[in-house]
């Protein structure tokens, strides 16, 4: 009896995954040709070429893939699931003995698997590559220069700014700035260990050494924290501040605790670290939700009329999910919540549902 067991969960999960990734591909070509679309935009500003914008819509595919998994799991399970039902496979397992509540199961351990997936994804895949894409976007359209391992350089006449790393993908640390005169002398260097970045334009340097040059004396001074007009553009900017979208929920939560520590505002971060977290195990949900599809009262409803009614419920559920987690923002609502509540939700819909049936 467990070796069929195991072999139903196999049978199961093999049809799901496949129909979630036929769904998913899909989705990501017509979504991919939109941001390529997108992307022609840039071609020609700098030295932004087609080959980038190709580039770029390459690197942001696992993004997409973040993004587009709760939907097309679910119609993918829905196609899945109604393919069994109408060729009889379901109702065999039933008279082989397998109850619904055993088929669902098997339902929700593939759910798992997308669920690890996804979140392999979210944490590891995506992010970086989203990152490399964003800043081969900004370099090549704004001009600024990466050279080798001695981090971002940019030039304003006299005058030199060179970023070493990017903490959290949104802090400026390592930072160095030189100022010469025109006889290419150097008259200050400053050296800070980090910079946040103001609404006006300026930084605010953390721990930072300033020396200035005269003729035979260098003044030295040292400040927790240093004003320091910045003149770089805002497409220059966008290579050293990454979206919140663009980070690893590790790295957005050590964003959001670095805030906490100086005393910025994080509340708004930390609603966008559980929507990361969240998303994985919504997706899962959506794939139990399918099993009403197949067992519950739609049953006697055609395939495609299934598989329309799973896509547009996909799709309202999703966005339903994002204006929740908005409004969640919008009202300072915890986090937590409005990140799970749309899951526990649909979760006790499904469960409800098949006892109502059953």
């Amino acid at each position: 009896m467990s070796y069929f067991v195991t072999t139903l969960d196999r049978y199961i999960a093999i049809h799901v995954l496949k129909g979630w990734l036929l769904i998913l591909i899909i989705v990501l070509v017509l979504f991919s040709f939109l941001e390529l679309v997108d992307q022609l935009n840039d071609v020609g500003d700098g030295s932004y070429t087609l080959m980038d914008a190709f580039l770029f819509v390459l690197l942001t595919i696992p993004k997409r893939i973040t993004m587009l998994t709760p939907v097309s799991a679910m119609v993918g399970s829905v196609i899945a699931l109604v393919g069994l039902a109408n060729s009889g496979e379901l109702m065999a397992m039933r008279a082989a003995g397998m109850s619904i509540q055993r088929i669902v199961v098997s339902l929700l351990k593939t759910g798992i698997i997308i669920l690890l997936v996804a979140f392999l994804f979210e944490q590891w895949i995506a992010p970086p590559l989203e990152q490399q894409a964003l800043r081969l976007n900004s370099m090549k359209t704004s001009g600024l220069s990466l050279a080798g391992n001695n981090g971002f350089w940019s030039r304003n006449k006299q005058l030199f700014v060179r970023v070493g790393d990017i903490q959290f993908g949104r802090v400026p640390s390592d930072i160095e700035i030189f100022e010469f005169d025109n006889a290419h002398q150097l008259l200050t260097y400053i050296r800070a260990e980090s910079a946040r970045l103001q609404q006006n334009g300026a930084w605010s340097l953390t721990n930072a050494s300033v020396k200035q040059f005269h003729d035979k004396t260098i003044d030295q001074s040292r400040h927790d924290d240093f004003q320091w007009k910045t003149f770089l553009t805002a497409e220059e900017m966008k290579a050293l501040e990454y979206p919140i979208d663009s980070l690893s929920i590790q790295s957005l939560a050590s964003y959001v605790d670095y805030l906490r520590s100086v005393g910025e505002p994080y509340q708004n971060h930390r609603h966008q670290l559980w929507r990361k977290i969240s998303r994985p195990f919504l997706a899962a949900a959506m794939v139990l939700l399918a099993s009403l599809f197949a067992f519950g009262s739609h049953r006697s409803h055609n395939k495609g009329k299934r598989i329309m009614q799973a896509t547009v419920l996909a799709l309202i559920l999703y966005f339903s999910t994002e204006i929740i987690a908005n409004a969640g923002i919008l009202y300072g609502a915890n986090p937590i919540i409005t990140a799970l509540l749309p899951i526990l939700i649909i979760v006790s819909i499904v469960v409800l549902q098949l006892k109502r049936v059953f």
